[in-house]
């Protein structure tokens, strides 16, 4: 298998484009591949969609609510909605701001984020602004998220913290 460092590529397996620099990539059965900790690069996209001081569009709420594992009946209950509200949320219909700043926090909830960051969140992201982009229909923002190549080791003890965290969590 061979190996090497691609300078910038688009990946789109996570339901809307991200740009990824310095990607490292093997070739495997003659495809390149990403050579990359998928559950850090999804929980690094979850970080940069609720950083975003714009509304959450649909395919990054269906993207949240897929990595958090939940039915759309189940995310919904959470934030007192029906299914199908959660379903015309991810078919374009954004959430109230109320609803989409309540959504970045539980994602930081299940992140085990340190309670500091909910107040950084809070005070860069107003309702006030979100009705603002949401009324003026603002595009979301293409994320980029530049890779770090780190040791297997560090990655797979990483990735058993972060599993333990999101198993326990779920009880």
């Amino acid at each position: 298998m061979s190996s090497k460092i691609f300078e910038t590529i688009i990946y789109e397996d996570l339901g809307f484009p991200i740009q990824l620099i310095d990607v490292p990539m093997r070739k495997i059965f003659g495809d390149w591949v990403l050579d990359v900790d998928l559950n850090e690069l999804q929980i690094e996209v979850i970080n940069q969609i609720i950083q975003q001081p714009i509304p959450l569009h649909a395919e990054e709420l269906r993207f949240i609510r897929k990595y958090l594992e939940m039915t759309t009946t189940a995310f919904g209950e959470v934030f007192g909605v029906t299914h199908a509200a959660v379903l015309k949320w991810e078919q374009g219909h954004l959430p109230p701001p109320s609803t989409d700043l309540c959504i970045r926090m539980y994602v930081m909830k299940r992140l085990h984020v340190k309670h500091a960051e909910f107040g950084k969140l809070f005070h860069k992201i107003s309702m006030a602004d979100l009705a603002e982009a949401k009324r003026k229909k603002t595009a979301a923002k293409p994320i980029t998220l530049r890779i770090r190549k780190r040791s297997r080791a560090s990655l797979s003890r990483k990735t058993l913290r972060a599993n333990q965290r999101s198993k326990l969590s779920k009880r």
